[in-house]
């Protein structure tokens, strides 16, 4: 049997700059983390969206664990999940560790949470993020220079085109669920199987607990509608622009935040990377 040869094949991988205020950041590594928990079947996280109503809601969300990890004791661990719910975790890692440094730096009780972020991932590299100085117009996300004061509320966060249409999904995700879309979550459950049915059962009855139909959900711009839910929104709607194949068209990102200025995103980079090929 002849052994085909094998060619170096160079391909392109592009990085983008995120430039984003501290309330953005502090959504986006909540977001990132919620979306991570869920892929590991915490579903208790689910109470952040029922504190009026959480004596009704618990049981649904214990039924959901045990639907996705047949305990309500013992669920697993990040490294335990896919590789997209451990690049989330490590997106939320990194945010998270930064921040705490910049807005207590000196803090009395250190926690597990100050510590050097562990990557998760086992293909993807930990994201870049730091405190910077913006230059011009902040439309051009690669028109700026490293933070040299400690009072800069502006941050930019460098990330693979995986890792941001990974936070594009975590931040609509918790738009979405901050609306009453509960539905969105059937995604977790579609490989159980004959459970699917149970699991939008009680997804439904989360539906109705919220929104008091499965019929209707208040939109975006809804009054009832915390604002910080449109800052996420606003974050999905720049990144799914810039990362999106340009064959498909999105309309020009329109800021729904009352008081939250549009992100602005820029490849600052394409790398190439070399893959095999057999000819």
């Amino acid at each position: 049997m002849v052994r085909a040869k094998t060619k170096s094949i160079k391909t392109f991988k592009c990085h983008y700059a995120l430039i984003i205020s501290e309330r953005q950041a502090e959504l986006i590594s909540h977001a990132t983390e919620l979306y991570a928990r869920f892929g590991t079947g915490h579903f208790f996280v689910l109470e952040k969206f029922f504190w009026t109503d959480l004596k009704r809601a618990r049981p649904h969300f214990e039924k959901l664990q045990l639907i996705k990890n047949g305990s309500l004791d013992v669920l697993p661990g990040i490294y335990a999940a896919e590789d997209n719910y451990r690049v989330l975790y490590d997106l939320h890692q990194v945010i998270r560790h930064r921040l705490l440094h910049v807005q207590d730096p000196k803090a009395k009780l250190w926690t597990v949470n100050y510590n050097t972020p562990l990557r998760a991932s086992k293909r993807e590299s930990l994201a870049r993020f730091e405190e910077i100085v913006v230059k011009g117009d902040l439309k051009n996300a690669a028109s700026y220079v490293t933070k040299k004061k400690p009072s800069d509320c502006r941050y930019v966060l460098e990330i693979s085109e995986r890792q941001a249409q990974l936070i594009s999904d975590a931040v609509e995700l918790n738009a979405r669920l901050g609306m009453g879309q509960f539905e969105e979550l059937t995604c977790f459950f579609w490989s159980k199987g004959e459970s699917m049915a149970e699991a939008r059962s009680h997804i439904d009855s989360l539906r109705l607990i919220k929104n008091g139909s499965l019929n209707s959900s208040p939109g975006i711009c809804s009054k009832s509608v915390d604002d910080d839910y449109r800052v996420l929104y606003d974050l999905h709607q720049v990144i799914r622009q810039a990362t999106t194949c340009k064959d498909v068209r999105y309309d020009t990102p329109r800021q729904l935040s009352k008081d939250e200025h549009l992100a602005a995103i820029s490849a600052v980079a394409v790398i190439p990377t070399r893959g095999k090929s057999n000819a």
